[in-house]
């Protein structure tokens, strides 16, 4: 039977177990993020060099890395089972990235009005580029409020010290 310090292990266990979970899914999700210019850029250029959709896809796949690797294999695997690409990408909308279901519409509705797809997808990677730079650029912008938190935090109260402290000193040493 558990006791109170027990149920607490237990409670904070479960937290815990929760916050790393969560920690190493949002950390895949920011590689797949990353990672996701350079696959429609890559299937753009394979598109445009004359390959249809699937083999474009089959082509970019394998220049990918890490875990989006992982995540156009699952892709490939259908491609090779016979699906067409917008029903083989399904496989790769559990990744957690809204840009997967935007290629997929994408791409159905090339497949189903014959437009061209080398021109969406050069589109599709501008746009991933420029959302990275975004998020970049909103990340510098958020360095100089950090840095004068640490600045405050960390450097102010030495230096106050070490210049006020003297003369308080001097004060107390000669009296009221």
């Amino acid at each position: 039977m558990l006791g109170r310090s027990g149920l607490f292990g237990l409670a904070l266990a479960w937290v815990a177990h929760r916050l790393v979970r969560d920690h190493r899914r949002l950390k895949r999700q920011q590689e797949l993020r990353r990672e996701w210019p350079f696959l429609i850029e890559s299937m753009a250029v394979a598109a445009l060099s004359g390959m249809g959709p699937g083999d474009a896809f089959q082509a970019a796949a394998q220049r990918a890395r890490g875990p989006m690797r992982e995540e156009t294999e699952k892709v490939v695997l259908r491609l090779a089972g016979g699906a067409s690409l917008s029903r083989a990408l399904s496989a790769m909308e559990g990744c957690g990235l809204p840009e997967v279901r935007r290629l997929r519409a994408l791409v159905s509705q090339c497949e189903i009005l014959g437009t061209p797809v080398a021109d969406m997808l050069k589109q599709l990677s501008d746009e991933g580029y420029a959302e990275e730079r975004r998020a970049m650029e909103e990340r510098f912008n958020a360095l100089p409020i950090k840095l004068s938190a640490i600045t405050v935090f960390f450097l102010l109260p030495p230096v106050l010290a070490v210049s006020v402290m003297p003369h308080i000193l001097a004060f107390i040493e000669a009296g009221w």
